[in-house]
């Protein structure tokens, strides 16, 4: 198992006590603790492969894409997983739209 997986391991477990916690953490809070695990990580990762033989793959047109649509879809999925902009909002019900309300209303004019 590779130390990128392990860590995405980790990082899992740590984003599913948080949704059992529910209610008891506040949103500032997961935020904190989700934005510190990624940053312990992502510096015990570089560290990793600074230390072992690892060789970079290169930048190609398939992986730059697949980088593209990954942020996307991460974005989406944050998005939609936001309690702070609900679907249920009435600027989100207008015509499909996907916005949140302020950059909703700032297109409308």
């Amino acid at each position: 198992m590779s130390y990128d997986f392990k860590f995405m391991f980790v990082y899992h477990g740590t984003m599913m006590f948080l949704m059992i916690a529910g209610g008891a953490l506040s949103v500032v809070i997961e935020a904190a603790i989700a934005a510190a695990l990624l940053a312990v990580g992502a510096v015990l990762i570089v560290r990793h492969r600074r230390t072992t033989p690892w060789v970079w793959p290169g930048v190609s047109a398939a992986r730059i894409l697949g980088a593209a649509g990954a942020i996307l879809l991460g974005g989406l999925f944050l998005f939609s997983a936001m309690p702070l902009s609900p679907p249920t909002r009435r600027a989100m019900q207008l015509r499909g739209c996907i916005l949140p309300e302020p950059l909703y209303y700032a297109t409308r004019r």
